[in-house]
């Protein structure tokens, strides 16, 4: 049970964490562009 949960628990902050990574990544690239069209 208890590594059950231990697993459920990693899996969300993985998760978790790669969601961030990937909005993070997003972000950038994004203000990469704009930087890129008004030079």
């Amino acid at each position: 049970m208890t590594d059950c949960y231990n697993d459920a628990e990693m899996f969300a902050q993985t998760k978790k964490a790669s969601y961030l990574c990937c909005i993070r990544r997003t972000f950038f690239e994004t203000q990469l562009y704009i930087q890129d069209r008004y030079i």
